[in-house]
């Protein structure tokens, strides 16, 4: 039985550390998008 809570508690830390690197990367993706949007609009 705490063998299995253990697991729990892991698959939470790791479902977590996931979920931040998967925030982190679309906030990158949607910076540079922006950036690419400005850089296209400055072009004459």
């Amino acid at each position: 039985m705490r063998s299995i809570r253990n697991f729990a508690s892991l698959l939470v830390e790791v479902s977590g550390f996931i979920l931040g690197f998967v925030m982190l990367m679309l906030f990158e993706t949607a910076w540079r998008i922006t950036d690419l949007i400005d850089w296209w609009r400055d072009e004459p």
